[in-house]
């Protein structure tokens, strides 16, 4: 067998959107320094910051510095890296979802202060990103030299669980089936003040849809992140007690918790009665929802 042609490459430019701080970039530039030290050409890492691409709204030539002829005589690939963790991106964004909704009730969310573990808006966060991304992409056809290693708008759908789980069924790929409870959603818009009744209602539709257990999480960002398990099998023996029906009607743990009306993401389990289960699946409904069933 003959070896592979190998080519040579005068420069290799490689121009990531990133957090510099972030531990996931400083990983990735440590090993690109090695693969760079040992190569026998150039290899150059530049970077677009995330803060100075959702400042721009998404167009990478209103931020300093970056020169969109600069890649026709030196082309180059663009990575997008995530967002990571720095909360001044994170407002950058939710300010970002704030313009594309044009809603002013959103714009006092990019005004939040850090609070370790709050779940702040991900709808909203998830909506900032989207338009930053989708107007990065459209913009970086206009420049040439520059070839993208991910489109933007597959970025955008891989945040998107629901999307996601679309897509991968679409290509006949195993993945747990999601559904959406349609009866549960108008029962919720119409007893919004009976909490333990909608939670109840809830696990019922579970059980007409063949659902022994259930994971029920936000629909955008980490899939550890504002997430509930229920257990909806029957119990051996039901009490027939409307008063004790909540508590064995169904088993729920969570790690979200509830500090003061605001949820909070955290590492601890917490057993759920039926108005907790409510009051979670109600936060979740309203940020974007996905259920999807446990594999037994």
């Amino acid at each position: 067998m003959s070896k592979p042609t190998s080519f040579a490459v005068k420069e290799l430019r490689l121009v990531c959107v990133a957090d510099r701080q972030s531990l996931r970039f400083k990983a990735f530039q440590t090993a690109f320094d090695k693969f760079a030290a040992k190569a026998n050409h150039n290899a150059r890492l530049e970077v677009i910051p995330w803060q100075g691409l959702i400042e721009s709204d998404g167009d990478p030539n209103r931020i300093e510095g970056f020169d969109a002829a600069s890649f026709v005589s030196r082309p180059a690939l663009i990575r997008i890296e995530s967002p990571a963790r720095d909360f001044e991106v994170k407002r950058g964004l939710l300010a970002a979802g704030a313009r594309e909704t044009g809603n002013p009730e959103d714009e006092k969310w990019s005004e939040s202060e850090f609070e370790k573990g709050k779940l702040v808006e991900p709808r909203l966060v998830f909506c900032g990103l989207k338009r930053i991304l989708s107007r990065f992409s459209e913009h970086m056809k206009t420049i040439d030299g520059v070839k993208l290693l991910a489109n933007p708008l597959d970025v955008i759908s891989m945040f998107d669980k629901n999307e996601t789980s679309r897509i991968l069924t679409q290509a006949e790929i195993a993945t747990p089936s999601v559904v959406v409870l349609q009866p549960w959603i108008e029962r919720l818009a119409q007893n919004e003040n009976d909490q333990s009744a909608t939670a109840i209602d809830f696990v019922d539709d579970l059980r007409k849809c063949g659902h022994k257990t259930t994971y029920v999480k936000l629909a955008f960002g980490s899939s550890s992140s504002g997430m509930v398990y229920i257990d909806s099998r029957f119990p051996e023996q039901l009490h027939s007690s409307p008063s004790q029906i909540s508590v064995s009607f169904f088993a729920a743990t969570s790690t979200m918790a509830n500090i003061d009306g605001n949820f909070f993401n955290t590492r601890l389990l917490k057993e759920l009665d039926a108005g907790q289960l409510a009051e979670r699946l109600g936060y979740l409904y309203r940020q974007g929802i996905t259920i999807q069933r446990g594999i037994n």
